[in-house]
Parts: C-alpha cells; sequence; structure tokens
C-alpha cells in the first residue's frame, strides 16, 4: 500500500499538515486532489496551498453535510493519544481509533 498523500498548509498563524486519508474519505479526497489539478489550489515551491482557509472549510463542511445527508459518510483514523498536564508539554499516553459517523464520536 502507498504512503498517504499530506499536504502543508501555511497561513499568519503557522504552518501545519494534513494527510489525506483516501481510503477512509475518498470522495473528500477525490474532490481535494480534483481541486489541486484543476488549479483551484495552487502550489507554491512544491506546497499546495488553498488561497483562502475558510473558504475550504465552508466547502469542507458542505460535503460532510452532503455524506451525512446521503448516509456515505465515516471517518475512521488511527490516532496517537496525548494530554497537556501544564502548558509546557503534550504526553503522549497511547494510541487508538477515531471514529466519526452520523451518529458522533
Amino acid at each position: 500500500m502507498s504512503e498517504n498523500r499530506k499536504i502543508k498548509f501555511t497561513t499568519n498563524k503557522g504552518t501545519f499538515v494534513a494527510e489525506m486519508f483516501e481510503d477512509k474519505a475518498p470522495l473528500t479526497t477525490k474532490n481535494f486532489i480534483e481541486l489541486t489539478e484543476k488549479g483551484f489550489l495552487r502550489g507554491l515551491d512544491g506546497v499546495t496551498e488553498f488561497d483562502h482557509v475558510p473558504d475550504w472549510y465552508a466547502w469542507e463542511r458542505a460535503q460532510v453535510r452532503e455524506a451525512l445527508a446521503d448516509g456515505s459518510y465515516r471517518l475512521e483514523a488511527a490516532v496517537d493519544i496525548g494530554i497537556m498536564v501544564d502548558y509546557k508539554s503534550i504526553y503522549m499516553v497511547g494510541s487508538g481509533t477515531l471514529v466519526h459517523d452520523a451518529e458522533g464520536f
């Protein structure tokens, strides 16, 4: 199995990387890739960036609403679990599976 694609976002608040789980969220991933390939998302120096992050979030929420309405929405992803005891550090305490569907988390 190939490695999941990753997208690096750069905002005025910092940088973060999102991993695309094509096997878990095929419609969302397909739409994101399609937007990129059609030029709606511009890459600078090989990094794909959304021109206006709030617009991307609004679009993403609409995609999830559509998938919820037709009963196809489900996200299941392996996660690392950390706790923040104080403001200095996050302590990793285990791993698990995050599941989100029409019933919630």
